[in-house]
């Protein structure tokens, strides 16, 4: 069976504007990019702070599809 490329548990850190999920090694996965001011996050198009939070800890507890 193959070993996976990114190997768990993920996790989610917050930093000023994103969200980054790591695997077990550091590796960077995903960021997930909000805004908290609400007249920039709508002009951008941005999550707001609560939404990429929701989706990165989504995205770190995502199943091994091998178990």
């Amino acid at each position: 069976m193959p070993q996976r490329r990114f190997p768990p548990p993920w996790r989610a850190e917050e930093h000023d504007a994103c969200f980054i999920v790591k695997d077990r090694a550091g590796l960077n996965l995903a960021y997930v990019y909000f805004e908290n001011e609400s007249d920039c996050r709508s002009a951008s198009k941005l999550l707001s702070r609560g939404e990429a939070r929701r989706i990165a800890v989504n995205i770190a507890k995502l199943p091994d599809k091998d178990a």
